[in-house]
């Protein structure tokens, strides 16, 4: 995992966290940031693991994402509530 995540990737965090699973589209919707930032912070985080995709039950052609909670108390474990990722995530999800 890297040092540290780029700020839209804890933006989409704290977002799925408080809203709950939601698509690509609507993350862009609610964050208010480009779609090729969004895609580009949900394959880092799909890549550590702090986010998952679900099937979105009412429409199977899209996907939803979801925070994988377990993930990410491993992850601030992993690193210590010291280091930088390790301070964000915590801030995040406290």
């Amino acid at each position: 995992m890297a040092k540290s995540l780029p700020p839209s990737s804890f933006k989409i965090l704290h977002l799925l966290q408080r809203k709950g699973p939601m698509s690509p589209k609507q993350i862009r919707e609610f964050a208010k940031i480009p779609a090729r930032t969004v895609a580009f912070a949900l394959k880092r985080l799909l890549k550590t693991g702090m986010v998952q995709r679900i099937p979105n039950l009412q429409d199977m052609r899209k996907t939803l994402y979801h925070v994988e909670p377990k993930t990410i108390q491993k992850a601030v474990e992993r690193h210590g509530v010291e280091s930088i990722i390790g301070m964000q995530l915590t801030m995040l999800f406290r």
